[in-house]
């Protein structure tokens, strides 16, 4: 092609490089003009001139898988520092709304901003643990409140039901008495008045012991 353009035109102008099949084989010819239209044509295959190309890529290659496994296992640590702590924290903080504060679970502290709600989460589960541990004690003065004021229930439970009885026998008493008095002269009529009065004051407070009576029964059974 180029001798033809040659013998057309008489000369070259041109410098290029082209790809063709000479002997059968893939060859690279580049050719340039040179003085006196001189042409310098340069041949080679083109196996040859790609193994370099080849070699090199494929040095990428490897040196890309490296370096993406490198990646890999670095980004694969840097992941586990970062999410064993969280990790860690999720359990415990679940600890914390169970109210489970028995746990030693221990978390490993960072400096940033992760190890700040560390730092945070421990002070919180600390706080919790003392409210806890004296809501125990309260619990416990309750119980024993409740079970002193059962006693005392039952003890003013017994004094009331002898009370009470005692205002009947009084009662009943005092009513044969005033029966008697019906058969004594009238000079003594005002005794007999007096005596009525009393009995209904006794009554009156038989009434009162069966009230207190009731509501002593009433606090026993709400302790």
């Amino acid at each position: 092609e180029v001798i033809d353009t040659i013998n057309n035109e008489g000369h070259i102008t041109t410098a290029d490089v082209r790809a063709c099949v000479v002997d059968g084989k893939s060859v690279y010819v580049g050719f340039i003009c040179t003085v006196n239209d001189w042409v310098l044509c340069v041949q080679i295959d083109k196996s040859d001139m790609m193994k370099p190309v080849n070699t090199i890529t494929l040095y990428c290659v490897v040196i890309g898988v490296i370096l993406l496994v490198g990646c890999l296992i670095i980004g694969y640590a840097i992941t586990r520092v970062i999410t064993k702590p969280i990790t860690q924290l999720t359990s415990v903080i679940d600890e914390i709304s169970e109210l489970d504060m028995t746990s030693e679970c221990e978390i490993d502290e960072t400096n940033d901003e992760i190890g700040m709600m560390v730092q945070a989460v421990k002070r919180m589960r600390a706080k919790l643990s003392n409210i806890v541990g004296e809501l125990d004690g309260i619990s416990g003065v309750l119980v024993s409140d409740s079970n002193t004021l059962y006693d005392i229930s039952e003890q003013v439970s017994d004094a009331s039901s002898n009370n009470s009885a005692t205002n009947e026998e009084l009662a009943a008493s005092m009513m044969q008495t005033t029966e008697a008095t019906d058969s004594v002269n009238e000079n003594i009529q005002t005794i007999n008045e007096s005596i009525s009065n009393i009995a209904d004051k006794i009554v009156d407070g038989t009434e009162l012991t069966t009230d207190i009576m009731n509501k002593t029964v009433q606090i026993k059974e709400n302790t």
